[in-house]
C-alpha cells in the first residue's frame, strides 16, 4: 500500500520497516530521538536569540511608508468597514493582514511604533516555528534545524521586521504554513480555513493550492482524482476570492487605473538569477560601507545561537552504540525533494507576472521551498551546514552595510526610517504643537524616503500629533483653501542635506537674517513665492517678493514680480509702484520699463 503522509499517528512519523528500531536502525542501534517539542523549543530558543543580536533594534524603529496610510485608514473605522472594497490602497484586498492588524494595535496602543513591531517579531518567530515544524514531519530533525537556521539569516526578513506593513507578508506565510501543517496532517478542513486567512493577507497565497495538490500527488501518492478532491475546497475560496478582488474579477463592476510604471522591474533572466541567488544573500553582491573586518563581530553573534541549533541537531543524530546512520526521513529522498523543487518554483511563479516589482522579500514563500531541498541534502553533512548558515549570516551582515537605491534591501528600509525620525524630531522641536487643520509642505525631500506615499497628501502629522484635521503635502501641491474650508495656518519646511530641516516662514518676519545677506534666505522665499504663483496664490506670492525686494535692493526682478501679482489682484496702483520700482533699478529689462510705463496712469499722487 502506498505511505500515505497524512495517515502517520503522532509520535511515528519516523518509524522505519517492520522488526527495526528508530528510523530503521536494528534494535540496539537507536539513535537520540528528538521529539518535535524538543526540536521546536530549542530551535525557537535559537532564533528568539539570532532575533535579539540581530533585529532588536528594528523593535524602536518609527513608522514609514505606507503605515502612515494604513494608521490613517484605521483610525476611526468601524468594524465592518474594515471588510469593505473601498479605498484600498493600490487596489490590493488585504483586510486581515493590514485593516484588521492595524485596527486592532492601534486600539490597544494607539500610534507607539513599538508594539506593531513586537507584533511583527512574534510572527516571525511564529513563521519560523511552523516552518521547523513542517520540515521536520518531512524530513527529520536535523533537515528542520539546518532550514529553520539557513531562512531565519535571510536578509529579506529584515525589510519585513523595521517596517511595520511587513506584517502583510508575514500573516500570508504564517497561514501558508499553516495550511500545508494541516494538509500534512489530514485537517483539510483547517487547510482551508486557514488559506483563506493567507489570501487576505497577501494575494502571493493564490498558489498554495497547486503546492497542496504537489503534496498529495507527490508525498501521499494519491490518484489525480483523489488529490484534486482534497484541494477542491481550497479551489473553491480561489474562485470566490478571484471574483470578488479588485484587480482581478472586481474590474467587472469598478475599473482601476493601471498600475504605476514599474520602475524596479527586471528582465526575466535577470529575475530568474536574482531569486535564485536570494537563497543565498547573493541576488545584491555586497560592498559593505565598512571594512569586512568591522563586521565580523556582529557575524559571530549572529551566527552563535544558529550554530547552537544546528549542533544540537548534529548530537541528536549520532548513532547510539554504534548504530549506522539513520535515516531521517520515512519518505523516499527523490519524492521529497522533488515536493520541494515544486514547492520552490510555484513560490516563486508570481515573480515573474508582468505587473509584479521584483523584491527579494517576494521571493520568500517560494524560498521556504529551496531551503527544504538544501536541508534534505545537508541533513547529512552538518558540518558544512554550519559553514553554510555562518556564510549565509557574513552575507546579510554586508548586505546590511552596503547603500543601495533599492526599496527592498535592509539598508534602504533603515535610511528611510533613521530619515523619517529626524523628520519628525525637526517638526515636533519646531512646533511641539500645531492648531488644528494646519498644512505643513515639505520641499527638497530625498527620493523615495516616502514621507508622502502616493505623493498627494500624507498622514504623518496626524499619527505624530494625534490631531485629524493636520495635512502634510508637497510643495507642487500647494493650493489655495477652498470657500468653506474650515480656516488654518500653512508651515512650509525644505530639506537641506548637510543642514536638516529648516522652517521657512511666511508672511511678516522679521528680516535680520535677510538683512545679513542670508543667500539661503533669499533662495527659499524666492521659491515659496513661485510655488504660491503657480497655485494662483497672488497674495501669498506678493508678500514673499515683497520681502525680497525689500532686502535685495539691486534686484529688479522682485519687484517687479510684486507688480506682477498685484495687477492679478486687481490693485492696480500698487502694481504701478512696484513696476515704477523695478523700472528704476539697475539693470531693468525692456519689458520692465514698458510695464511701468503702461501703468504709470494708475500712480497715486
Amino acid at each position: 500500500m502506498p505511505h500515505r503522509l497524512s495517515r502517520n499517528r503522532p509520535g511515528r512519523d519516523r518509524a522505519g520497516p517492520a522488526g527495526t528500531g528508530a528510523a530503521g536502525a536494528r534494535p540496539g542501534e537507536g539513535t537520540r530521538e528528538a521529539s518535535l517539542p524538543a526540536t521546536l523549543g530549542v530551535a525557537l530558543a535559537g532564533l528568539a536569540l539570532f532575533f535579539a543580536v540581530q533585529h532588536a533594534r528594528t523593535l524602536w524603529a518609527p513608522f514609514v511608508l505606507d503605515d502612515f496610510i494604513f494608521l490613517d485608514k484605521t483610525r476611526h473605522a468601524p468594524f465592518l468597514s474594515l471588510w469593505g472594497f473601498r479605498d484600498l490602497p493600490l487596489h490590493f484586498y488585504r483586510p486581515w493582514s493590514r485593516e484588521l492588524h492595524f485596527w486592532v494595535l492601534q486600539r490597544l496602543f494607539g500610534t507607539w511604533p513599538v508594539p506593531y513591531h513586537v507584533a511583527n517579531a512574534v510572527l516571525w518567530l511564529g513563521v519560523l516555528g511552523l516552518y521547523a515544524a513542517l520540515v521536520r514531519r518531512l524530513a527529520g530533525p536535523a533537515a528542520a534545524a539546518v532550514a529553520a537556521c539557513g531562512v531565519a539569516a535571510l536578509s529579506s526578513w529584515g525589510v519585513l521586521l523595521i517596517w511595520a506593513s511587513g506584517s502583510q507578508d508575514l500573516w500570508m506565510l504564517l497561514f501558508a504554513l499553516a495550511a500545508l501543517l494541516a494538509v500534512a496532517h489530514g485537517r483539510h478542513g483547517w487547510a482551508t480555513v486557514l488559506y483563506a486567512g493567507a489570501l487576505l493577507s497577501k494575494e502571493t497565497a493564490a498558489l498554495l493550492p497547486a503546492i497542496a495538490l504537489a503534496q498529495a500527488l507527490i508525498l501521499e501518492r494519491r490518484a489525480l482524482g483523489g488529490a484534486l478532491r482534497r484541494v477542491l475546497p481550497m479551489g473553491l475560496v480561489t474562485v470566490v476570492w478571484a471574483l470578488a478582488h479588485p484587480l482581478l474579477g472586481g474590474r467587472l463592476g469598478h475599473p482601476v487605473p493601471p498600475p504605476p510604471a514599474a520602475w524596479t522591474r527586471l528582465p526575466l533572466p535577470a529575475a530568474a538569477s536574482h531569486t535564485l541567488l536570494s537563497v543565498l544573500n547573493l541576488d545584491a553582491w555586497p560592498r559593505p560601507g565598512l571594512a569586512w573586518s568591522s563586521t565580523l563581530p556582529w557575524v559571530l553573534a549572529g551566527a552563535a545561537p544558529l550554530l547552537l541549533v544546528v549542533a544540537w541537531a548534529a548530537w541528536r543524530a549520532c548513532p547510539v552504540r554504534g548504530a549506522a546512520r539513520a535515516q531521517e526521513s520515512v519518505l523516499p529522498p527523490g519524492r521529497l525533494a522533488l515536493f520541494a523543487a515544486v514547492w520552490m518554483v510555484l513560490g516563486w511563479l508570481p515573480l515573474f507576472a508582468p505587473f509584479v516589482y521584483w523584491h527579494a522579500y517576494y521571493a520568500l514563500l517560494g524560498t521556504l521551498g529551496a531551503w527544504l531541498l538544501l536541508a534534505m541534502w545537508l541533513r547529512r553533512r552538518l558540518a558544512l551546514a554550519a559553514v553554510l548558515v555562518v556564510a549565509v549570516v557574513a552575507l546579510r551582515v554586508a548586505q546590511l552595510v552596503t547603500p543601495g537605491t533599492g526599496f527592498g534591501t535592509e539598508w534602504f528600509q533603515w535610511r528611510v526610517a533613521v530619515f523619517t525620525e529626524h523628520t519628525r524630531q525637526s517638526l515636533q522641536r519646531a512646533h511641539p504643537t500645531l492648531p488644528p487643520h494646519t498644512r505643513v509642505y515639505l520641499s527638497n525631500v530625498p527620493g523615495s524616503v516616502g514621507l508622502v506615499p502616493g505623493a498627494e497628501e500624507s498622514g504623518i502629522l496626524r499619527a505624530w500629533y494625534g490631531d485629524p484635521t493636520l495635512q502634510t503635502r508637497f510643495y507642487s501641491r500647494y493650493r489655495l483653501r477652498v470657500p468653506g474650508a474650515p480656516p488654518g495656518r500653512d508651515f512650509f519646511f525644505v530639506h537641506d542635506s548637510l543642514a536638516g530641516w529648516r522652517e521657512v516662514v511666511a508672511g511678516p518676519e522679521s528680516l535680520t537674517r535677510a538683512l545679513a545677506a542670508d543667500t539661503v534666505w533669499k533662495l527659499d522665499h524666492n521659491d515659496l513665492a513661485a510655488t504660491m504663483a503657480n497655485a494662483r496664490d497672488w497674495r501669498g506670492a506678493a508678500a514673499e517678493w515683497e520681502k525680497l525686494a525689500t532686502v535685495a535692493t539691486w534686484r529688479w526682478d522682485y519687484a517687479y514680480d510684486v507688480g506682477l501679482c498685484r495687477e492679478q489682484l486687481g490693485d492696480t496702483a500698487a502694481a504701478a509702484e512696484w513696476y515704477r520700482r523695478a523700472a528704476q533699478r539697475p539693470g531693468a529689462a525692456a519689458f520692465v520699463l514698458e510695464a511701468a510705463r503702461r501703468t504709470r496712469r494708475f500712480l497715486r499722487p
